[in-house]
Order: structure tokens, then sequence, then C-alpha cells
């Protein structure tokens, strides 16, 4: 008997391990946790704000890409791949997906002092319906609500066991368990100009699209440190903002150091390009986004 049971476990042993069945087995996901901060304030200040934060939501390009299911439930929002995560090149793509849709909302908030606070990260995560009422759980979704509250600061985080599958967006290190990412990707230019010495001429951000990007960019950055400032704040909120302001300054000393010399003036960068223009888009109206709505 216990000659057998030894052949039998030399046998498992030599059997192929199966990663993507585990994975399936699991429901193992890469997984973007997004709290929207500040939502009780904003609840309180009317049903408005809330239709229209809604409004924004909608019109995200997350909404349009099938390997992606969203859940958006009062002030969350969550985004899991329905499909790959496979292989290191999934990896890297569904992470580099998950960047941008947070740089897509971020760029939509602009004007409307609306912040968040996100998370990537991996894990088993459950989704499905039952006679139309969703249900939905998992580790992935405990430990980045549990993690989420833990990051006093705005912005974007990524789990630093996957934060090497990020290869388009720049991070720096936060925590022990978290880095920061730059979805700011454009401002990446700004500070390789910047270095040169401020202001930046016009020919180099007029001569491509360049400005209709910097702009909700640059002006994210200069409310980091804004909010820090802000005396109408708690001490904790402003805490938040000068956390990440700090981490703005690490990535883009050159960028930071001009915002402070022209009073967080962000136009000092480039002041001979026509910004009025990039500026009167905002703040956007997203309404055309509903397609349906169904009140009960």
């Amino acid at each position: 008997m216990e000659e057998g049971g030894k052949a039998f476990n030399t046998q498992v042993q030599r059997l192929p391990f199966n990663y993507q069945f585990l994975r399936m087995l699991m429901n193992e996901r890469f997984f973007l946790y997004l709290d929207i901060l500040g939502f009780t304030e904003l609840v309180r200040q009317g049903s408005e704000k809330i239709d229209d934060l809604y409004e924004v939501i909608a019109s995200l390009n997350v909404h349009n890409h099938d390997i992606f299911k969203v859940i958006v439930f009062s002030d969350t929002i969550v985004v899991y791949n329905v499909d790959g995560g496979d292989t290191p090149e999934d990896a890297r793509y569904l992470i580099m997906f998950m960047c941008e849709f947070v740089r897509d909302l971020m760029y939509r908030l602009m004007k409307r002092e609306v912040y968040f606070r996100a998370i990537i990260t991996y894990g088993d995560f459950t989704h499905y319906e039952i006679n139309g009422t969703p249900c939905f759980y998992g580790n992935a979704l405990i430990d980045a609500y549990h993690s989420e509250k833990e990051l006093k600061a705005i912005g974007l985080f990524i789990d630093k066991k996957i934060s090497h599958h990020c290869e388009i967006f720049k991070y720096r290190e936060f925590n022990e368990n978290y880095d920061f990412v730059y979805v700011t990707q454009c401002l990446d230019d700004i500070e390789m100009y910047g270095s040169c010495g401020f202001p930046i001429p016009s020919e180099l951000i007029e001569s491509t699209n360049l400005k209709w990007f910097i702009l909700p960019e640059i002006e994210h950055v200069n409310n980091m440190y804004i909010g820090s400032k802000n005396d109408n704040y708690t001490g904790s909120v402003r805490k938040k903002y000068a956390t990440s302001w700090d981490m703005y300054c690490k990535h883009y000393p050159h960028l930071t150091t001009q915002l402070l010399l022209s009073g967080n003036d962000v136009t000092s960068i480039a002041p001979d390009v026509e910004w009025k223009e990039v500026f009167d888009i905002y703040p956007e109206d997203y309404s055309y986004a509903i397609e349906t709505k169904i009140a009960y």
C-alpha cells in the first residue's frame, strides 16, 4: 500500500502543470479598482453633480473594448479582463490599456474638481448575473479595497508583483507594495524640453496635437499643489494632494519648479501657444454617451 502511494505521488509530480487551466479555475484577472474621492460631498452638492459624473464614466473608452468588463457601483469603478492574461505579452497589453483608461478619465474630469485613487493588481475575481442581478466577489476586490484606503494620495498605483509588466507608462516606488504610475505621459516631453529652460518654443508644441493632451495633464499636476495648500480642506485631504505633488516633483523636477516660479500658471511653460482653444472645450459635456437610461 505504501509503495503504491509513492508511485502515485511520483506520477502526479510528473504531470505538466497547466497554468492557464489554473487561472481559469481560480478566475485570475488583471484588476483595476478605482475610487472617486470626495463622493459624499458630491452627493451633498446635488444630483446634477453625480449625474454629470456618471455621464463622464459612461463616455469612457473602456466600454469600447470587448476584452474588458466594467462594473460601476456608487463611487467605485472596477475594470477586469474577461479574456487573455495568460502570457507576459497579454499582461503588458492589458496593463497598458488599464493605464490608458485611467488617463482617459483624468482628461474627462478636467475642470470638474473631481479626483480619484486607483489600483491595478492581479488576483481572483468572479462576476456573473442571476436573473439580471449582478453578483461579484473575489480576493482581488477585497485586497484592492483595503489597499486603496491605505494609499494616502491621489492617482494610479500598481501592485509591485505586476509592475514589471508596465512598460509603456513610467512608474516610481511609492511603498513596499505599490508603485505610483505616471499616466501624465505627455509631460515627459515637456520635462525634456524644460531641461533646456523655460519657456518652451511654441513651435515644438504647435507643430503637433500635443497641446490638447498637455493641458489636462499639467492642470492635474498643478492642482495637486493647489489642493495641498487649500485651507478649505482638512489636513488629511491636503496631505493626499501633497503626497501626489511630491511624486510629480520627483519625476518632473523642471516642470514642477516652473509651475511654482510662475505662480502656478500652467501656460507659462509655453506662453505663445494658443491655449485658449483648449481651455474652451473644458469641462466637456458627455451627455451624448447616454444610449438608454431607466430610472427606478
